[in-house]
């Protein structure tokens, strides 16, 4: 399971890949404070995006990752993650 949490000052739009036809791949609207969960079980790991006012980015999760955004950062497990694109 992906667990996020927005402590951003922003709404965000978040949306998780898939292999397969495990789990929906469309955007979720998450305001400050707001947690999202996904499914996902695959060990290759995902792509998630992420929107924010400033613009739209990509980064690679794995099955069981904790993600926090918040204004200045994504980290994920513990550790701050750059955006793949």
């Amino acid at each position: 399971m992906i667990h996020l949490y927005n402590n951003s000052s922003d709404t965000i739009q978040v949306a998780v890949s898939q292999w397969g036809n495990d789990g929906s791949t469309k955007f979720y609207e998450k305001k400050q404070g707001q947690t999202g969960e996904w499914a996902r079980d695959d060990s290759r790991g995902f792509l998630m995006a992420i929107r924010r006012p400033s613009g739209e980015h990509r980064y690679f999760v794995m099955a069981d990752s904790k993600v926090d955004v918040s204004d200045d950062a994504v980290v994920r497990d513990g550790r701050r993650i750059e955006p793949l694109d």
